[in-house]
């Protein structure tokens, strides 16, 4: 797009113009809550199987069946699946991200689309029966309708497969413009909360059908406001733009962050729909701890060294190491025993802040056990992946009996389980022993310690849980299908389930264990500091000669 301004100093660029980037439509679903309702709705509430994944904003490769609705064969007409915002939308185009599982079929093509008229769903769009292909992905485009619930119902399955449960990875329901002048904010510029400098922008949207050539972009922090944009330019219509708000701004540890963005006057006139034009996005800041002082020391002789470091705030946490850089944590903690050394080593101190522990469930809904033997390991692979520090401080797996005497055992390794399920070697125990059983909902569960396992981001981590009969604390476990699910933090993939220690006596399918996952984000100082610790020899070669008297 042509920007109608002569350029200018670069402060000035930065004040008062903007980088133009087009992107495409956006992507609603992820705000709006999804439900759903089925006549063969009696296996799970509402008839959804995982149906929060819906509109998680994940998509899984190909072949990965995320969630689906129970139905008939075929699905009666009834059936519906809705999605609701708490302001208006416009909506011009659905898409969806088939699962397309091994078995043949279970493929919606076709169906009507409804909408909420303020006290009745109509309909709106109505497909061939076959329109909707049977492939990866699909979509339907219709004329934009503005609304604050969507609705897709009488579902048809023309397939030569299975005609009942239809699945999909991801629907996405997608904007379009309505009016000849209406413009939004539709996020910002992606924040961490750890970074004390970032920049920040906002993404501007134009839902009008009109081109967007003028718009005043307002925003404040914490009630305070900041510099107006005052933007010229031609946007179409359905696309959106970055703006830049400012190049690098200090955050402050520890504190919240109450952003509100808002636009006015699109082209110049009264914007005809006020519904979409603020965004406010609540940031809760941590930043980064400072660096750790260390007090370098001579020990006597081989021995374990007791390695202490300060972080001059009290809540921020030390990881030890015995590399500069990479390399596996040998402790966590102010102050630690290290391993035994036997001549001068040098460890690393690193300074870590966790921020409020949250938690990651996969919804706890598996019918599936893996023998029904007690006195078998009964365990299940899956994997975590972080997409920032994460510390993980515990895990709950639901069991199949209330048994308090239950034992387990928790293993981890870097990288994925797949192809390592029967490799002991491959693997890192975490803990285990007796664990926390208790009941809750009518379901049973044990909660084990991970004791504080430290994910880097993007690296994903194989899992292995399993029940441990050999001390007389056998059970079994419950599993669904094969689930990915995820949220801004993390994503857990897989999984496979083991009859007998490491698969001893066989594994089963793409089963993962029901399970809730414990964690706080991180902001980690990338500086270590040194300690050396100087192994000073004791004295050799000396007797201890016995007098009279003798005294010890």
């Amino acid at each position: 797009m042509k920007k109608i301004y002569k350029p200018l100093l670069m402060t000035l660029v930065m004040l008062f113009t903007f980088s133009v980037s087009v992107h495409a439509q956006i992507n609603l679903a992820p705000s709006a809550t999804a439900t759903c309702n089925t006549t063969s709705g009696s296996t799970t509430t509402g008839g959804g199987w995982n149906w929060n994944q819906i509109n998680n904003g994940t998509i899984s490769g190909c072949g990965n069946q995320e969630a689906f609705i129970w139905t008939q064969a075929p699905p009666a007409s009834s059936d519906w699946m809705n999605w609701e915002w708490t302001s208006a939308k416009s909506i011009n185009k659905i898409i969806f991200y088939n699962a397309l599982t091994s078995n043949p079929g279970r493929t919606m093509t076709g169906c009507t689309v409804q909408y909420w008229n303020g006290s009745a769903f109509v309909n709106w769009y109505t497909t061939g029966s076959s329109q909707i292909g049977q492939q990866c992905v699909d979509s339907i485009s219709f004329p934009t309708i503005t609304t604050t619930q969507i609705r897709i119902t009488d579902v048809k399955m023309v397939t030569t497969g299975q005609n009942s449960n239809p699945n999909w990875r991801e629907i996405q329901i997608i904007s379009g413009p309505s009016v000849n002048n209406d413009a939004g904010v539709a996020a910002m510029g992606t924040l961490d909360f750890c970074n004390n400098t970032q920049a920040l922008s906002a993404r501007v949207y134009n839902y009008g059908k009109k081109n967007l050539d003028s718009v005043r972009l307002y925003w404040s922090i914490n009630g305070t406001p900041q510099t107006t944009r005052f933007i010229t330019s031609s946007l179409k219509g359905g696309k959106d733009t970055i703006i830049p708000l400012n190049a690098a701004y200090n955050f402050t540890n520890n504190t919240t962050y109450k952003f509100k963005l808002w636009t006015s006057f699109p082209n110049g006139t009264v914007d005809s729909v006020k519904a979409n034009d603020t965004l406010n996005y609540t940031l809760n800041f941590f930043g980064n701890p400072p660096a750790p002082t260390t007090t370098s020391f001579i020990q006597c002789g081989i021995g374990k060294p007791r390695l202490s470091a300060t972080t001059g705030i009290s809540t921020d946490t030390i990881m030890w190491y015995r590399t500069a850089t990479g390399g596996s944590s040998i402790g966590m903690g102010g102050t630690i025993t290290g391993p035994s050394i036997s001549a001068t080593t040098t460890f690393y101190a690193q300074a870590i802040r966790f921020a409020a522990k949250t938690k990651l469930s996969n919804g706890l809904s598996g019918t599936i056990v893996v023998s029904f033997n007690y006195a078998a390991y009964n365990g299940n692979y899956f994997d975590l992946t972080p997409t920032s520090p994460v510390n993980i401080d515990s895990m709950s797996f639901r069991l199949y009996n209330y048994t308090p005497t239950t034992n387990y055992l928790l293993y981890y390794k870097a990288g994925s389980y797949n192809g390592f399920e029967s490799n002991s070697t491959a693997w890192t125990a975490i803990n285990g022993g007796s664990g926390r059983v208790y009941s809750t909902g009518g379901q049973n569960f044990i909660k084990v310690s991970a004791k504080g396992l430290l994910l880097s981001p993007g690296q994903s981590y194989g899992f292995y849980f399993t029940v441990d009969p050999s001390a007389g604390g056998g059970n079994d476990i419950y599993m669904q299908g094969g689930v990915n699910i995820g949220n801004a933090d993390l994503t857990m993939t897989g999984g496979k389930y083991s009859y007998g220690l490491f698969g001893a006596s066989g594994f089963g399918p793409t089963y993962t264990i029901d399970c809730e996952v414990f964690y706080s984000k991180a902001c980690i100082n990338n500086t270590r500091t040194p300690l050396v610790v100087t192994v000073k020899p004791r004295p050799i070669g000396a007797d201890v000669a016995k007098g009279s008297p003798f005294v010890g």
